[in-house]
This record gives C-alpha cells, structure tokens and sequence, in this order.
C-alpha cells in the first residue's frame, strides 16, 4: 500500500499469492485488509491496477469490491519482426 497525503489517496501496488495458495481467497483477504486499512486512516479512495488477463483478481476488485475502472493509461504493444 502507497499512501498519498496531498491526494488523501492509497494505492495497492500487487497482492501477490504464491501459486500454492491461490484459491483460498487470500487475496480477497489481503484486499479486504487494505480497504479496512484506508478507511481507518480517512482515507477518500483507494487504487490499483489489474492485468485484464488474471481473471480471478479482476473478480476479486471488479466484481466482490466494485473497483471501477476509470480512464487513465493503456498499455499499447507492437511487436516487431526481427530482421
């Protein structure tokens, strides 16, 4: 967790679960911990960011904690040939 004062704002930089122990909702609960943590502090919102490949965080912040997605940055891509 980043905390920005001037923005009154934390962002959850990963949840990280190792393999092992993925669905267990441990990520859920780390999550869950965050938030309590950014409401204990006053904290007006929080962040974070999802690749829209991993399916189960994207269910985890989308839909079980509504994180919104917003507009903001896109990762663009061009792969080359190599000559």
């Amino acid at each position: 967790m980043l905390h920005f004062e001037t923005a009154n704002s934390m962002y959850n930089e990963y949840t990280g679960v190792r393999r092992d122990y993925r669905g267990q909702r441990i990520g859920l609960s780390l999550k869950l911990k965050a938030i309590e943590l950014a409401v204990s502090m006053g904290v007006e919102y929080m962040r974070t960011n999802n690749d829209s490949l991993n399916f189960p965080m994207l269910t985890i912040n989308r839909d079980r904690l509504q994180f919104k997605a917003v507009p903001g940055r896109y990762k663009m891509v061009k792969f080359l040939q190599q000559v």
